[in-house]
């Protein structure tokens, strides 16, 4: 059976837009973990450092890094 989603359709694999946006972190928060919304490239690191402290500790962490409009085609 061919492929027929949206990837085929547009041809777009990767940084595709979505809509209306989500905000991953609370997925995280919902189950008892962290969550952080990353939209800044300085924003990478420390939000990476807490996400290693939290996942030492064993706990859950979502890193929702938010991607610039760039849109392969």
């Amino acid at each position: 059976m061919p492929a027929t989603g949206a990837a085929k359709k547009t041809g777009v694999h990767f940084g595709a837009e979505i809509g209306p946006k989500p905000d991953y972190q609370h997925y995280a928060k919902a189950h008892g973990g962290y969550g952080y919304r990353v939209s800044q490239p300085n924003e990478i690191k420390p939000a990476v450092e807490q996400a290693l402290k939290h996942e030492a500790e064993g706990k859950l962490t979502v890193i929702d890094l938010v991607l610039s409009d760039f849109n392969p085609r």
